[in-house]
C-alpha cells in the first residue's frame, strides 16, 4: 500500500502539503485529493542536505551525488567524483559487484553502484561505511547511478589492490576503540569455532579475539580455511584485556597461502608431497600411466566416495594443506594392505595419509591415481587394518549387520557401525529418530548426532548439510540399548551417506559444500556412459550462456544452460540440461524471475555421463535450488540489466 501511494504521489503530484493527518495532493487536472498520511512512513519524506565537493579530501554525501547525477544527465560524467555513504544492500551481476549506498542505514536516499571494482579478498557487508571514486549519471533519467572503485572501507584507505595496513607495533601503541588493519602470519589458532588466533609481523605479536565469516556471522571460523602459516590481512577495533592487546571480531580481508614447494622422490622412505606428485604427473603424456608405483603423502580434503563393503574402494582428494590449496585425486583405490575394504577405520577429512600406486594425467587435465592400481598405504600413521569408525574416535567399533547388532547384549560401552536405509523419518524431526533397514533386519535409531558426543536437537542442520531423507543409505555408529523391550541404537552419530562420501565433516556435492562445475565434470565423467547417479548432488556456479532455445518458458517449464565458477567462458563449464525452476517445479509464470547470464545458481539433481562424453544433469531430474541466494519463487527482475 505504501508503494502504491508513493507511486501515485510521484506520477500525479505537482505540489505536496501536510495538514494534520492528511496529505493534500494537487493533481494535474487541477483537482485535489487527500490521503491519510498515517499509512505512509514518514521516512519516505525525510530530506537530506547535500554536502561535499566530490573531492578526495571532501567527498560528496549521497544526497549531493544524487543531485550531481540528475545534473549530469544520462551520459556518464566527464569527471570522476568521490562519494561517501553507508552500504544498505550488496549483490552481484554479470558485470561484477553491485551495491546501494545511502546517507544513513534507513536507505531512503539511495545511489545505485552499478559496476563496482572491489580489490580481491575484500567483501562488502551491509552497513559498511565506504568511499567510492568514479563517474555519476542519471540512467534513462530514472535511476541515479555510479560506476567506480572502492577506495575506503570503514575508515581504512585502500591503496592499489590492498587496504593500507599498519605494523602490529602501531596497534599495540595505539588507542583502544580505534579500528586497525594489519597483515601478518598466523602462528597459533586457539579456538576454531570463534576464530581466536595469534598473528605476528616483524614488529610484534597480536591476539585476534573473534573472527567474522564472509557474511559477517560469528562462530563460523572453519569456513574461512585459515591455517597456521597463512599470511592474513584483518581489520577490527582494538581493545586491551588483562594487559593483552587484541583486535575483536575482525573481518578477514585477504588470506595468502604459503607457496608449496615440491618435495620427495616418490619412494616409501621419501614420498612425494602432493606438489611433487603433481609436478611428476605433468611430465607424463595425457592418459599415460606411470610405469612405476609411487608413494604420495598428504591430507584428505574431500571425500567423494567413502570406503564401503559393496565395492571395497574409495575416491578422495589429498592436498599438502588441510584447506586443499592443491590436490590429487585418489580414484577408486583399495584399502590398507592393498585389499578391498571389508572392515576398519573410515576416512575423515583432515586425516594424514600415504597412498601408493600408479598415477596418470587423465585427459591431460586431471592428475589422479590409476583405478585399481593404487591403495591406501597408511592412515594417520597406521598401516594395518583395525576395527574403527574414524581415525580419531578412540573407541573400538565393530562393523556389523543390523541382525548381528540386535543379537548383541545391551552395553553402553561397546560401539557398532551400521549401514542401512533410512525409513519412517518424520518431517522436521529435531532429534533424528527413525528406522534403519538393511538386508538382514531393521532397528530403531533413537536420536542421531552430527558427530560423536555432539549437541542434541540439531538433526535438521545435519539434514541440510548431508541431504538425509527417507530412502537415504547412511552409515552410523552407536551403542546397543533397549527400552520397554524394543531394541534401539543409542548415542548414535553420523558417519557417511552413500554417494556423498563420509566422515564427520562436510563432503563434496552436498548443499554445505557444492561441487564446482569442474568438480561436477570430473565426478560425472567417471560414470559409465548413460548411467545416472542414484543420489542427488549440488553444483554451484554462474551462468555463462543458454543453450539454443534453452531459456525458461511456460511451454516446457525447464531450461538448459552452461555454468562456470565465475561465469566466464574461459573457465571450465558444466552443462545443466533441462533443469526445473526454484522449488523443483516447472517454470509456469512469465512474471517469475528468469535467471540471467552472470547470475549465481546452485543446482540440485542427478548427474549422468551422456554418451560417455558429456557430463550433465539428468533431464528434468534437477532443479535450481537457489538463484542469487534466493530459494523461493518471486516476481521481478533478476538483479541485472
Amino acid at each position: 500500500m505504501k508503494k502504491l501511494l508513493l507511486a501515485i504521489a510521484a506520477l500525479f503530484c505537482t505540489t505536496l502539503s501536510f495538514a494534520q493527518e492528511y496529505m493534500i495532493i494537487e493533481n494535474n487536472a487541477g483537482g485535489w485529493t487527500s490521503i491519510d498520511v498515517s499509512v505512509i512512513s514518514q521516512a519516505y519524506f525525510k530530506t537530506y542536505p547535500t554536502s561535499g565537493q566530490g573531492t578526495k579530501e571532501n567527498p560528496f554525501n549521497v544526497a549531493a551525488a544524487n543531485a550531481k547525477c540528475k545534473e549530469t544527465g544520462s551520459e556518464p560524467s566527464a569527471e570522476k567524483y568521490y562519494v561517501k555513504g553507508i552500504v544498505v544492500s550488496v549483490g552481484s551481476s554479470s558485470n561484477g559487484p553491485i551495491a546501494y549506498i545511502a546517507d544513513d542505514e534507513s536507505g531512503v536516499n539511495r545511489l545505485y553502484i552499478y559496476q563496482l571494482i572491489v580489490p580481491e579478498g575484500i567483501t562488502l557487508s551491509r552497513y559498511d561505511e565506504v568511499i567510492i571514486y568514479g563517474v555519476l549519471y542519471h540512467y534513462r533519467n530514472v535511476t541515479t547511478e555510479m560506476e567506480g572503485e572502492l577506495v575506503s572501507i570503514n575508515g581504512q584507505i585502500i591503496s592499489g589492490d590492498v587496504i593500507q595496513t599498519v605494523p602490529i607495533a602501531d596497534v599495540i601503541a595505539g588507542e583502544d576503540g580505534v579500528t586497525y588493519s594489519v597483515r601478518g602470519e598466523v602462528t597459533q589458532i586457539a579456538n576454531t569455532t570463534y576464530g581466536n588466533f595469534y598473528m605476528k609481523d616483524e614488529t610484534g605479536e597480536l591476539f585476534i579475539y573473534g573472527t567474522l565469516d564472509a557474511t559477517g556471522a560469528t562462530k563460523n571460523f572453519a569456513s574461512l580455511g585459515i591455517e597456521v602459516g597463512d599470511i592474513v590481512t584483518v581489520m577490527g577495533p582494538k581493545t586491551t584485556y588483562n594487559g593483552t592487546t587484541e583486535l575483536v571480531n575482525v573481518r578477514v580481508l585477504k588470506i595468502e597461502k604459503p607457496v608449496i614447494a615440491a618435495k620427495g622422490s616418490g619412494t616409501l622412505s621419501d614420498p612425494y608431497n602432493v606438489q611433487g606428485a603433481l609436478d611428476y604427473i605433468n611430465t607424463l603424456g595425457a592418459d599415460t600411466p606411470s610405469e612405476q608405483d609411487v608413494y604420495i603423502k598428504g591430507y584428505v580434503t574431500t571425500i567423494v566416495e567413502q570406503f564401503g563393503t559393496q565395492y571395497g574402494n574409495a575416491t578422495f582428494r589429498i592436498s599438502d594443506t588441510k584447506s586443499g590449496d592443491n590436490f590429487l585425486t585418489f580414484w577408486r583405490g583399495l584399502y590398507l594392505g592393498n585389499v578391498k575394504y571389508t572392515e576398519g577405520t573410515l576416512l575423515n577429512e583432515g586425516d594424514e595419509v600415504i597412498i601408493c600406486g600408479k598415477v596418470v594425467n587423465y585427459r591431460g587435465t586431471t592428475p589422479e591415481t590409476v583405478q585399481g592400481n593404487a591403495y591406501l598405504y597408511s592412515l594417520n600413521g597406521k598401516t594395518e587394518i583395525e576395527n574403527g569408525g574414524g581415525g580419531t574416535q578412540g573407541d573400538e567399533v565393530k562393523v556389523v549387520t543390523i541382525s548381528q547388532f540386535k543379537a548383541a547384549e545391551v552395553n553402553p560401552d561397546v560401539w557398532y557401525q551400521l549401514t542401512g536405509i533410512v525409513s519412517n523419518l518424520k518431517e522436521n524431526d529435531l532429534y533424528g529418530n527413525f528406522d534403519l533397514v538393511d538386508a538382514t533386519d531393521s532397528v530403531y535409531v533413537y536420536g542421531l548426532l552430527s558427530e560423536k558426543g555432539g549437541a542434541k536437537k540439531l538433526f535438521q542442520d545435519l539434514v541440510a548439510a548431508k541431504g538425509i531423507t527417507n530412502g537415504s543409505k547412511i552409515t552410523i555408529i552407536g551403542t546397543r540399548g533397549e527400552y520397554n523391550g524394543m531394541i534401539e541404537v543409542l548415542k548414535a552419530y553420523f558417519v557417511s551417506i552413500e554417494g556423498q562420501g563420509g566422515g564427520n565433516t562436510e563432503t563434496a556435492g552436498t548443499l554445505a559444500k557444492p561441487f564446482t562445475p569442474a568438480e561436477a565434470n570430473e565426478f560425472a565423467s567417471k560414470l559409465e556412459a548413460g548411467t545416472n547417479t542414484d543420489s542427488t548432488y549440488y553444483i554451484k556456479g554462474k551462468i555463462v550462456n543458454y543453450a539454443k532455445n534453452g531459456d525458461f518458458g511456460t511451454k516446457y517449464g525447464n531450461a538448459s544452460f552452461y555454468i562456470s565458477v565465475d561465469g566466464s567462458e574461459d573457465s571450465e563449464q558444466f552443462y545443466v540440461f533441462r533443469t526445473l525452476y526454484l522449488g523443483n517445479v516447472k517454470y509456469s509464470d512469465d512474471s517469475w524471475v528468469k535467471p540471467d547470464v552472470g547470475d549465481e545458481v546452485i543446482i540440485c539433481g542427478k548427474l549422468t555421463n551422456y554418451l560417455g562424453t558429456t557430463p550433465e544433469t539428468v533431464g528434468n531430474q534437477s532443479y535450481i535450488y537457489s538463484l542469487n541466494g534466493k530459494t523461493e519463487i518471486g516476481n521481478g527482475g533478476s538483479g541485472t540489466r
